[in-house]
């Protein structure tokens, strides 16, 4: 059978997926195809093909510590592994950009990106802005290069806890969506699906950290960062820090800082948590 070449990308970064599977071909286009490709310089490539009951993903990528690998038998399963190996091909091998683990959403142009370890709320808070109004572009890795700044072209996964949030009509659309894919912990799907609207050009306007090490348990409102403290903050989610020396990393973390604000944001109802992620970036309460 004919292989076909899916190319989907990002800002800086290109992939493909060659197959001649007709299923992996009908959901990898149905995944990516609101990620359109800038560039053709094509930073990873992977072909996936069928052997009995089972599908190969060539090369196939390395599991995080702690995860078993595990047989594809599936077309979307195939998919997703190669989303995982996509991202984790920015973040090990794109020297060029500066990226770090943050979720990232965009209004009116700015964009904000929301940090902090496992379980600190990025998805809660980055679902109520969703609701708010805010453009969900990714829960995982963010890319920035000067102020530009776009998101790793990966589908957003949301927790089963999130349904309540979003509310069920909006639910539905989810379950519904071409991109949508059920996970042992809630969903992956396309939040560019949902929307009509054109995503804007955007420059990262605001940096929120939510449980940073060394914020003040007491605070109750946002705390304005210097920009020395937001560097040494960031500078642990960021790719550079495990690839080159410390001044070398630093330097371009150093230099993002300066120029873009950063706040602690603590722990409040989540309302009131939208409300300061809106008047701090856009000056006003949202709508």
């Amino acid at each position: 059978m004919e292989t076909t070449t899916i190319r989907w990308g990002a800002g800086p970064v290109t992939f493909e997926l060659r197959s001649s599977d007709p299923e992996v071909v009908d959901h990898a286009r149905r995944a990516f195809r609101v990620w359109q490709p800038e560039t053709e310089d094509v930073l990873g490539s992977w072909t996936v093909s069928r052997q009995g009951d089972e599908l190969t993903v060539d090369p196939r990528p390395e599991m995080p510590d702690g995860v078993e690998e595990q047989t594809v038998r599936t077309a979307v399963h195939a998919v997703a592994t190669v989303e995982y190996a996509a991202v984790a091909k920015i973040f090990e091998h794109c020297d060029d950009v500066l990226t770090f683990h943050a979720a990232l959403l965009s209004r009116e142009g700015r964009a904000v990106t929301i940090v902090g370890p496992s379980c600190a709320g990025k998805s809660t808070l980055s679902t109520a802005l969703w609701r708010d109004g805010w453009h969900f572009h990714c829960d995982d890795l963010t890319m920035v290069r000067g102020l530009d700044v776009w998101p790793a072209p990966r589908r957003v996964g949301l927790r089963r806890e999130s349904r309540a949030l979003l509310g069920e009509p909006l639910w539905n659309r989810i379950l519904d969506s071409d991109s949508y894919l059920p996970t042992d912990r809630g969903a992956l799907f396309q939040p560019q699906e949902l929307e009509p609207r054109t995503p804007e050009n955007k420059q990262l306007a605001g940096i929120f950290f939510l449980s940073r090490s060394g914020a003040s348990p007491e605070a109750t409102s946002p705390t304005k960062l210097l920009p020395a403290h937001a560097a040494m903050a960031i500078f642990p989610y960021s790719n550079l820090a495990r690839r080159f020396s410390f001044s070398e990393a630093f330097r371009p973390v150093g230099e993002l800082m300066s120029r873009v604000p950063a706040w602690d944001l603590p722990r409040a109802p989540l309302e009131e948590m939208v409300q300061s992620v809106n008047q701090l970036v856009l000056g006003r309460d949202g709508d």
